[in-house]
């Protein structure tokens, strides 16, 4: 990987297909990578934060590799496939994805997880001034993908209390919207200092940058999905500066709003 990407993208350190016999045993600890396993055939069991869970096909795990984790085969084969990642944002991402149930997944093996999952050593092996970022896009798409899969995608974890769970709700209904940070205190119904200090607690991040997220996710869609004008994107998602609108995109994905469609357009 480039330089550039090591500092400012998501990269890949390792990716296999792996078909194991009944022998097969990993433990791994105080690893830099976040790791996503996923069950094509046969049985595995694994092991991570005082669990244990069985994997069989579709079934896979999300976890952060300096916590200590532990899987074996159940029976004689277990085929799966490893992917090692890491760069800027993984941590988020991987919060994202374990407040909202744990390391486990499951993604059927015709679904869309699946299509995006093989698409990564498809660009590993072009020669393309674009591959980094093509790299880093589908490891995103492909955590994203598990993340809406969740019932639990809009945080309505048990930890998180009532009255900021209704702000969040706020959020979704109304982050296109000019929303004040006054407005959402009201929402909440706690002063907002005490506000920003409960919801920063929850989320590890500020209210402003809670929307900020919410904004640059429903415009990475529009991009992808859509031909509509990065200044009309930009006015849908609540940015009606197109300057602005760049410049928030690019410090918060690493490339430009035009770069990123034509990367997710090859």
């Amino acid at each position: 990987m480039s330089d550039y990407a090591l500092d400012n993208l998501l990269y890949i350190q390792s990716f296999s297909y792996q078909e194991n016999g009944p022998r097969f045993y990993t433990f791994r600890e105080n690893a830099s990578s976040f790791q996503i396993l996923y069950t094509y055939e046969g049985k595995g069991e694994f092991e991570y934060g005082g669990k244990k869970n069985l994997l069989e096909q579709g079934d896979g795990f999300f976890i952060n590799c300096r916590q200590p984790s532990r899987y074996h085969t159940i029976g004689d084969s277990w085929k799966h496939c490893v992917l090692h990642f890491n760069g800027k944002n993984s941590d988020y991402l991987y919060d994202l994805f374990s407040k909202n149930g744990g390391s486990q997944f499951h993604q059927p093996l015709s679904g869309h997880f699946q299509e995006i999952l093989e698409k990564i050593p498809h660009y590993m092996q072009l020669a393309t001034p674009y591959r980094d970022i093509d790299v880093s896009n589908t490891i995103e798409n492909l955590v994203m993908t598990l993340i809406r899969s969740n019932d639990n995608y809009r945080f309505t974890g048990a930890d998180v209390p009532d009255s900021i769970q209704a702000v969040i709700n706020h959020m979704y209904a109304h982050y296109t919207e000019d929303v004040c940070l006054d407005d959402l205190a009201a929402v909440s119904g706690y002063n907002k200092y005490y506000f920003c200090r409960l919801f920063k607690k929850h989320f590890h991040m500020t209210p402003q940058e809670y929307i900020i997220q919410l904004r640059i996710l429903r415009a990475k869609e529009l991009l992808r999905d859509t031909e509509m004008s990065i200044q009309s994107i930009g006015n849908i998602v609540g940015i009606q500066d197109t300057n602005y609108f760049y410049r928030l995109y690019k410090s918060h994905t690493g490339i430009s709003p035009a770069s990123y469609r034509k990367s997710v357009r090859r």
